[in-house]
């Protein structure tokens, strides 16, 4: 008797044991986890990652990793080219360029996150509305981001901030209108894929309200083709800002943004090349990093690819 009930607890115990593993394959087979697997198979993914990884830690860290200010001026050091005092060399006005890189990269990186989750807000509520409720609403909608593709990203940005103003907050907000009609196209291809799926039914049989179930079930599953797009979005951002910039109409000095950073130097790239070559280099090496990782990622959430 004692035997059958040991027997018992150990059967009840190995079917837990059992069932958590179970738990723990579906877990680990999980789309999600596949496309993390695959991400970092990749050596251009994890390049990319570490490299941004690092620009934005530099970033953060600035004030630990420069004893100069950003602003303070320094006439003394006007032009100096780079040495061991100054890594990178002086601007016009004396400031360290290595500790306006570093402080300036908050900027930079910011606008180019900001900008895209701006677009991708922007776009998936509009491209949910107009893939869920077609009709009418989705043709006026579309005609209108017909409007918007039809001017280029960086025209259209700068007519925008043109008419906003310059500065930060309206940098972001030009980049992020300008950016955002691409993510209305691709996420209203996705939701007219995904509003005829059974769970988008069983949610209107049990009179779940419309934002309820644009907000719960139509927007998470029509999210993964968007993935790629708003990576994409971030080094576009950095870029065009550094270009709104360079025109006068983003980020103002004395804020050390590196767009502004290039507009400053270029009445002297033929004197000191170097109050130019490091902003340049910096934009330069955020793209092409975060390109790295954009492309790593496609390929990651390709269905071709999985097995």
């Amino acid at each position: 008797m004692r035997l059958s009930i040991r027997e018992s607890k150990l059967s009840t115990k190995e079917r837990m044991w059992g069932r958590r593993m179970e738990k723990k394959k579906i877990r680990g087979n999980s789309n999600g986890a596949l496309v993390m697997k695959r991400l970092f198979k990749k050596k251009s993914a994890v390049a990319g990652m570490v490299i941004v990884a690092l620009l934005i830690l530099s970033a953060i860290a600035a004030p630990l990793l420069t004893p100069y200010s950003s602003t303070e001026i320094d006439l003394l050091n006007a032009y100096a080219t780079p040495s061991l005092a100054h890594w990178c060399g002086c601007d016009d006005l004396g400031r360290d360029i290595l500790t306006r890189l570093l402080y300036g990269g908050r900027y930079s990186i910011a606008i180019g996150v900001l900008s895209a989750a701006l677009s991708t807000v922007l776009g998936l509520t509009i491209g949910a509305i107009a893939g869920f409720f077609g009709g009418r609403t989705d043709m006026i909608i579309m005609r209108i981001m017909d409007v918007f593709q039809a001017i280029p990203s960086m025209l259209l940005s700068i007519l925008i901030a043109a008419v906003l103003g310059s500065g930060f907050g309206m940098t972001v907000l030009a980049l992020g209108i300008s950016g955002m009609s691409g993510i209305v196209r691709m996420s209203r291809a996705s939701i007219l894929s995904v509003r005829e799926m059974e769970y988008i039914e069983a949610a209107t049989a049990i009179n779940c309200g419309t934002r309820r179930t644009i907000i719960r079930h139509v927007m998470p599953n029509a999210i993964a083709p968007v993935l790629v797009n708003i990576s994409n979005l971030v080094s576009n951002g950095v870029l065009q800002a550094a270009g709104l910039s360079y025109i006068g109409l983003g980020v103002q000095p004395p804020t050390p943004e590196w767009g502004a950073m290039l507009t400053a130097g270029r009445n002297y790239i033929r004197s000191y090349p170097h109050m130019v070559l490091f902003p340049g280099i910096a934009i330069c090496i955020f793209i092409l990093a975060f390109n790295l990782f954009s492309d790593a990622l496609r390929d990651a959430l390709d269905p071709k690819l999985k097995k």
